[in-house]
C-alpha cells in the first residue's frame, strides 16, 4: 500500500504527514507500507520550511533531507490513497489527475497552512496532522499509532 499526501508546495504540511507517518509506521514495524508526499504548485527540489524542520525536531524526526516534488498524474496514479490538506487540493487534484481523484480524500477536516507563520503555527498544525494520523494508522492497520 502507498499513500501519498497533497498540499501546495510540499514544503510545509504534506512532508510533516510523510515524516511523520513513516516514523510512527517504522516504530509498529510496518515498513510494507509506503508514504510520500507532493505539491500541486511544487517548486522541484525546494526545502522544507525551517519551521517544518524545527517543529518535527521537537519529535525527534529529522526533515532536513526532505526536497520539494511536484505532483503529477504519474506520481498519483502510483498512490492507493491520496490524503490532501484542503478542499482546494482536492478540487485542484480531480483537474490535474481526474483518474486519482476517486482514491482522494481529505485529512480529517483539513490542515490550515502554516507557511510564512511562525513556529506556534506549525506546532499547531503538527498537533492536528499528529491525530489525524492516529486515527489513520488504527484505520491502516488496527495497531494503536
Amino acid at each position: 500500500m502507498k499513500i501519498m499526501f497533497v498540499c501546495t508546495g510540499n514544503t510545509c504540511r504534506s512532508p510533516m504527514c510523510e515524516a511523520m507517518l513513516r516514523h510512527r509506521l517504522h516504530l509498529l514495524g510496518r515498513d510494507d507500507i509506503a508514504v510520500g508526499s507532493c505539491g500541486l504548485s511544487a517548486q522541484e527540489g525546494a526545502p522544507a520550511s525551517p519551521n517544518a524542520v524545527l517543529a518535527l525536531a521537537e519529535l525527534g524526526i529529522d526533515l532536513t533531507a526532505h526536497r520539494a516534488r511536484q505532483a503529477t498524474p504519474a506520481l498519483l496514479a502510483d498512490a492507493d490513497r491520496i490524503l490532501c490538506m484542503s478542499e482546494m487540493h482536492l478540487t485542484l487534484l480531480a483537474l490535474l489527475a481526474p483518474e486519482a481523484a476517486p482514491r482522494a480524500a481529505l485529512l480529517g477536516r483539513g490542515v490550515s497552512d502554516p507557511f510564512g507563520g511562525d513556529l506556534d503555527e506549525y506546532r499547531a498544525a503538527r498537533d492536528i496532522i499528529s491525530r489525524e494520523l492516529t486515527l489513520l494508522i488504527e484505520e491502516l492497520t488496527g495497531q494503536k499509532g
